[in-house]
């Protein structure tokens, strides 16, 4: 929402997307000198950036682990390594709530038995 205002508050120039031939306006001058997309190719070819790479980033804690979680949908810093489950990056929270549901999915239902008096 905040982008579609800015956008059609500033300066707009038509380009004709390098990848499918549609014709698109992005918010800035092109200079003409490399390849330019529309919104949806841009969205198409930017998606596999996001999901399961992992930036490793120093910092003075240690490292910071920069990822985009499935479940939450949202880019993630955390201090532990993510878990991957079937090829997918799950955040701390997402993580433990996934391993809870589990844990009590596995739980069943419990009979308990009194030992036999002698």
């Amino acid at each position: 929402m905040k982008y579609q205002q800015k956008k059609e508050s500033s300066i707009l120039s038509k380009i004709i997307c390098t990848r499918c031939s549609k014709t698109d306006y992005i918010s800035f001058i092109p200079a003409g000198d490399r390849p330019y997309y529309c919104s949806e190719c841009l969205e198409e070819m930017h998606a596999h950036r996001k999901q399961n790479k992992v930036e490793e980033m120093p910092s003075k804690k240690g490292t910071v682990y920069r990822f985009f979680c499935v479940k939450c949908d949202r880019i993630v810093k955390q201090l532990d390594k993510p878990l991957a489950r079937d090829g997918v990056l799950y955040c701390r929270h997402c993580t433990d709530e996934m391993l809870r549901k589990e844990r009590t999915a596995n739980r069943g239902k419990v009979t308990m038995i009194k030992p036999k008096d002698k």
